[in-house]
């Protein structure tokens, strides 16, 4: 394929790669450190398709990642799945939106639990046999927020993937079957200190001599941070309790704003809170884009001004020039599939999104304090960061959502307990550091065997679908009895020829 150079002004050598490998069809891992534009790939690419008019459909694990996205639903909400753990042995039935679409993204792919990613991508094989090779692109970075797991979960997950105690995607079998890509960015553009994105690189792999860096900007108690830092900490309660103890601490009137839903809104989907209360005075982060770019999603900034229906904001960017907020809906949408007709006159089918809810509230958050986890993705130029975190990767992302080094302070001092680094993942990591630089040998089956392929591959399928005794439920508690016990359980071993036609 052809690419015009003016395609690709603004990307960086390594985001120009990524990009190059996308529209090529290639399926691709993209990946990097905080702050190297992945996303911003990711979109250059999806503005391509449209423009293009590629059936595609993208997904993430989680409903806020999914609204980040332009048109993103969550994976759940797309194929169907039910909550829990997903089945490796059940029947799968037919997704028409992963036959029509010709390339699927999985954004925020270090959230996708192993046991969804198999059953994701058992989908994407089926749906392979019966209309072709699809794309797939993966994105993500597994440096830093793992798959959420529950205790009744976890007992499950040990016995369906021992030894896999994160439940990381890329440990699945089809993770190598689909022979994704790996584009592992370098350059960070969120940061310009070459000591403070050192630092920030060892403190990613858990190497402690960071360590001493990060504390010579530490404070012995949260008093001592600067008071217009927003907070990040590790859970949701302690961010509540200094949002709620800040706001009360004001003397202007409190006016409290109250969200709506409409329609199929889970919890997941909603991008801000159920109920706000805010008054003069109070610090608060935007949490969407203005269309006239006078703030950005994380932009923090003071409210000078309340009223039943708005919010005046004085964003520490400008704030000689207050802006007034109103209530912002976020539309919930599901990849469907759609006929029309072409100009030729025939039907055919394309993906689109339909809408399947709405969520209206003020587009404003406290901003005293956020956890690492919904920090994801934002820049700030000032954060205080709690060291006391528990997940692997949590204290990364949040030493890294500063601009700066100046704005950044953490409270306490940082022990060498609280760096933590998966090992699995370091070790996954210099793998396709190794592969990516030997380069990837792209096998193409010539098209006159492409029917001769499918036919064998679906036969395969048919001879292990008729060896199922029984139809299981996609998902299973921990109390209940697991049927499928065998490590060899249909739907695990045949992925590895699907990138052959």
């Amino acid at each position: 394929m052809v690419i015009d150079e003016t395609e690709l002004e603004g990307l960086t050598e390594d985001q120009q790669d990524a990009y190059i490998a996308l529209k090529e069809g290639r399926n691709v891992f993209l990946s990097g450190n905080a702050g190297t534009g992945k996303s911003y790939v990711l979109n250059r690419f999806i503005d391509d398709l449209e423009a293009r008019s590629v059936p595609y459909t993208a997904m993430a694990p989680t409903g806020i990642a999914a609204l980040n996205m332009h048109n993103g639903s969550t994976i759940h909400r797309t194929l169907q799945v039910s909550a829990g753990v997903c089945n490796p042995s059940e029947k799968i039935r037919p997704r028409k939106v992963l036959t029509v679409a010709e390339v699927i993204i999985i954004d925020e792919i270090s959230m996708c639990r192993i046991d969804l990613f198999d059953y994701v991508m058992r989908m994407i094989s089926d749906a392979q046999v019966s209309s072709g090779r699809k794309q797939v692109v993966l994105v993500g970075d597994f440096f830093q927020l793992p798959p959420v797991i529950t205790e009744d979960d976890r007992a499950i997950l040990m016995k369906l993937y021992p030894g896999n105690f994160e439940g990381w995607a890329f440990e699945s079998d089809y993770w190598d079957g689909f022979d994704f890509e790996p584009h592992i960015l370098k350059k960070v553009v969120r940061q310009d200190d070459p000591e403070y994105i050192g630092n920030l690189n060892l403190a990613r792999n858990g190497d402690e001599s960071c360590i001493p860096y990060f504390n010579e900007h530490s404070v012995s108690d949260r008093k001592y941070a600067p008071k217009d830092a927003l907070f990040l900490c590790s859970n949701n309660r302690l961010a509540s309790n200094i949002n709620t103890e800040s706001v009360s601490e004001l003397s202007g009137k409190k006016y409290t704003y109250q969200a709506s839903a409409t329609g199929k809104v889970n919890k997941g989907d909603r991008a801000a809170d159920d109920k706000i209360t805010l008054c003069t005075g109070a610090r608060v982060m935007s949490l969407v884009n203005d269309h006239e770019g006078k703030y950005v999603n994380g932009s923090q900034g003071t409210v000078v001004k309340c009223t039943k229906t708005s919010v005046t904001v004085a964003f520490d960017a400008n704030p000689d020039e207050p802006v007034k907020i109103e209530a912002h809906t976020w539309k919930i949408l599901k990849s469907v599939v759609e006929e029309f007709v072409d100009p030729k006159g025939k039907t055919k089918n394309k993906v689109t999104s339909d809408t399947v809810g709405e969520f209206t509230q003020i587009p404003l958050k406290l901003a005293y304090a956020i956890t690492i986890h919904k920090s994801q993705g934002l820049t700030f130029d000032r954060c205080t960061v709690h060291t006391k975190t528990f997940a692997a990767g949590q204290l990364y992302v949040g030493l890294s959502r500063c601009s700066n080094i100046e704005g950044l302070t953490i409270f306490p001092k940082m022990e060498k307990n609280r760096l933590h680094a998966s090992r699995e993942v370091i070790d996954f990591y210099a793998r396709m550091e190794k592969k990516a630089s030997e380069g990837t040998v792209q096998l193409e089956c010539p098209q006159r065997f492409s029917e001769q392929v499918k036919a064998y591959i679906a036969d395969l399928l048919e001879k292990e679908k008729a060896a199922e005794k029984q139809a299981a439920p996609a998902c299973s508690s921990a109390g209940e009895a697991l049927p499928w016990e065998r490590e060899d359980a249909p739907g695990r071993g045949y992925q590895s020829t699907w990138n052959q036609f």
